[in-house]
């Protein structure tokens, strides 16, 4: 017998209610910061608008350390993901996914790092279609593996530990923020580093506010980091960041051989 996939408005009635809740990354009061749309997108910046649906998400905002996020998909179960949010329409909101993303990740990796591919072995956590691991291994990498619960022929997690773990719009995606992470870290040697893309928030996101084009549960991000917020969960794992651009961090306990010119 197939899940059962409760309907978009009977999860927003069992969705947890009011004006405040408690931060997922440090516990700390986070008042409510606003509503949208469940259809509201990424691609609204490029002039994309989806039909409303008059179902409102609300999203709060830590006052300590400014993680932003909603729980109105605390509850959702694997295959509701799946029905309403990564599903076959998921490429309209999210374009770049399938292959201009990973494409441009695995020349960015493969250029960064030339002349030590034949050492690494990588993890793509959260890979989607398997894309950037397959591009990497025929760039000359080690090994290259995907874990992805979305995707049947990728949803156990490969045998054995990595020295590089790339995590791709992944991050603003986990309800769970903090076992997210740990989950991540998990597999990661003691010298190796997590390569991390995910935005952080704008310095004008008070004035912003959930207008900000990147706050989009129709894409199912729910879990949007400050600098402050992100740093917490890593330090919690035992590993120091460095942001490289605003959605570029890496981080790692013990330095690996092909950071040692970088970090």
């Amino acid at each position: 017998m197939s899940p059962q996939v409760r309907s978009l408005a009977d999860l927003a009635s069992q969705a947890i209610p009011g004006e405040r809740t408690l931060c997922k990354c440090c516990g700390s009061l986070a008042p409510l910061f606003g509503r949208v749309d469940f259809q509201k997108s990424c691609e609204e910046h490029n002039g994309l608008f989806l039909p409303p649906s008059g179902i409102m998400v609300p999203y709060f905002r830590c006052q300590a350390c400014g993680f932003l996020f909603t729980r109105f998909f605390d509850h959702w179960t694997d295959v509701e993901f799946q029905a309403h949010v990564y599903n076959e329409d998921y490429a309209a909101v999210d374009p770049e996914y399938a292959n201009v993303r990973p494409t441009g990740w695995a020349q960015s990796i493969t250029d960064g790092f030339p002349t030590h591919l034949s050492e690494i072995e990588a993890l793509d956590w959260g890979g989607g279609t398997g894309r950037l691991a397959e591009l990497l291994r025929a760039s000359g990498v080690r090994r290259a593996e995907t874990w992805e619960p979305f995707n049947p022929d990728f949803a156990s997690l490969p045998e054995g530990d990595f020295n590089l773990i790339s995590c791709i719009e992944v991050l603003e995606h986990l309800p769970d923020p903090k076992a997210g992470v740990r989950s991540l870290v998990r597999p990661l040697r003691e010298e190796g580093a997590l390569l991390i893309s995910t935005l952080l928030q704008p310095a004008n996101i008070l004035e912003i506010r959930t207008g900000w084009w990147y706050l989009a549960p129709r894409n199912g991000h729910i879990s949007l980091h400050s600098a402050k917020s992100l740093e917490l969960v890593l330090k919690g794992q035992g590993c120091h960041m460095k942001t490289i651009m605003p959605h570029v961090h890496w981080a790692w306990r013990q330095v690996p051989f092909y950071l040692k010119n970088q970090a």
